[in-house]
């Protein structure tokens, strides 16, 4: 299990009677017998880089589970594919006075590209399993100009299909814009980790077994976003996410539910436990 810079040694004792805390003062002990549990804390999750990091082979486990989930029953068993894109842009500046017929403006066509994006494929206008680009930063003047974003669609074929559609429009621009270079960049950052969970179903066998035992109301979703779990199962390590009962997540408004976590650590020691039956 998994909640890393660091690992802890192997917690094998079947007497083993941990604090587990929550908030100031607010303490739950933990008793069941189990067998072998890893723990390990990520970083970087929220830019995507720090799992990169994460050595699964030391790590050693058979499957593990983030919890990194919002609503109480909310259990991502899977996510977007996804891709970073980079639109380099490079134009041909020279004074206004004389420009027509010469000059190519990059932040004019950063701006043609983005405005020219189909509006049905907007993080604004999706939802559930639907796509999506994301342009969410432009820096540039008459030189040069850069457009940033994200691609994200849960069916791969999909995902290929939309990279596609942004390839055409550059190509599209590129002879609107003939005296301009435009490059396009995508660097991969994650893939949806369904069709793994469910070639290797312990990990979701145990902890819907869990969710049930402790009378959790929950739903399967495909979250539209990605966890440091994703990567996990891609190298080779099972990962589904958990909630962790909080709501409004990257927010100002973003707020936990002592209840849900409370929640949250019986399901998960309900796993352990029934691991060692499995």
């Amino acid at each position: 299990m998994t909640a890393g810079e660091g690992f802890t040694d192997d917690i094998q004792a079947p007497s083993f009677q941990p604090f587990i805390v929550f908030g100031k003062g607010v303490k739950v002990l933990v008793l069941c017998a189990h067998g072998p549990v890893k723990v390990a804390f990520t970083i970087d999750e929220e830019i995507g880089t720090g799992i990169g990091y994460f050595d699964v082979k030391k790590f050693a486990a058979d499957f593990a589970y983030t919890v990194d989930g919002a609503n109480l029953g909310d259990i991502d068993c899977g996510n977007f594919n996804a891709d970073s894109v980079v639109i380099h842009i490079t134009g041909k500046s020279c004074h206004p006075g004389s420009a027509k017929g010469f000059m190519a403006n990059p932040v004019r066509i950063a701006a043609d590209i983005v405005s020219s994006w189909p509006e049905d494929k907007l993080p604004e206008t999706t939802e559930g399993e639907e796509g999506f680009i994301l342009f969410k930063d432009i820096a540039g003047g008459l030189e040069k100009a850069e457009v940033q974003g994200i691609v994200r669609e849960h069916d791969l074929t999909k995902f290929a299909h939309f990279k596609q559609l942004l390839l055409d429009l550059v190509d599209q621009k590129r002879a609107k814009y003939p005296a301009a270079k435009i490059e396009v960049e995508f660097k991969e950052q994650y893939r949806n980790m369904r069709d793994i969970l469910q070639a290797r179903p312990q990990a979701m066998e145990l902890l819907e077994g869990a969710l049930k035992e402790n009378k959790v109301a929950y739903k399967l979703t495909q979250a539209r976003g990605g966890t440091d779990g994703a990567q996990m199962t891609f190298k080779g390590l099972p990962t589904p996410n958990i909630f962790a009962g909080y709501e409004n997540p990257h927010g100002p408004y973003e707020w936990c539910s002592l209840n849900w976590a409370e929640k949250t650590l019986h399901v998960l020691q309900s796993i352990v436990h029934n691991a060692v039956k499995a």
